[in-house]
């Protein structure tokens, strides 16, 4: 074999072996390593996430002992069923000693909320019974006349009311009297809500 055909079979060979280590060993390593980066990037923001998580339990288990707190102290001021004979009683010295004339106040029935119904299941299974209320409203009308300053003092002493009480449906309306300049006496209604807990063991009916 001429001495320039052994210089192309050796070069022919060493290229062959640039490219089978590239195809076979090259290439395959290349691609696991980056597989394996990829996979650690991950662990890493997994573990920043949950070193994250962890530093902030304090401060999640505070505001989750604030929400206690908050939940706790808004249950003193619902009243149970028993208490609503001294929760009227305890309205209607409240806005009896406002500047205004009580001209109404109309307790209504205790209620409970509407519950929500559980979504139909499928395959003919029985639906889950609906998730019942843990409250129920009871609502009183109220009505008041007198001037402006007078009506202020009746709402204020609502507001202030020790129980938790919604106020909604507010009507003003003049009301004519002999001797005052029109519009300076109103008379006043407004709905008086609050949340009523069940006694222990007593279900919302």
């Amino acid at each position: 074999m001429r001495p320039r055909e052994q210089g192309l079979l050796v070069a022919l060979l060493a290229v062959l072996v640039v490219v089978g280590f590239y195809s076979l060993v090259y290439r395959p390593r290349t691609e696991e390593v980056r597989r394996l980066e990829a996979q650690r990037q991950q662990l890493v923001s997994e573990r920043q996430r949950l070193e994250a998580l962890v530093a902030s339990r304090p401060e999640v288990e505070r505001r989750l002992e604030e929400a206690r707190g908050r939940i706790a102290e808004l249950e003193t001021k619902l009243p149970s069923a028993r208490d609503i004979p001294v929760l009227l009683v305890q309205l209607d010295d409240a806005v009896r000693q406002s500047r205004a004339k009580i001209t109404l106040v109309r307790p209504g029935p205790l209620q409970a909320p509407q519950a929500q119904q559980a979504p139909a299941q499928r395959g003919g299974q029985q639906q889950a019974p609906p998730e019942q209320p843990q409250y129920q409203s009871f609502t009183v009308e109220l009505g008041a006349e007198g001037d402006y300053v007078a009506l202020v003092d009746f709402l204020q002493r609502l507001e202030n009311f020790p129980r938790l009480l919604v106020l909604s449906d507010f009507r003003m309306t003049p009301v004519q009297q002999e001797g005052r300049p029109p519009g300076s006496f109103l008379a006043l209604s407004v709905r008086a809500t609050t949340y009523v807990l069940p006694e222990s063991g007593e279900a919302p009916r």
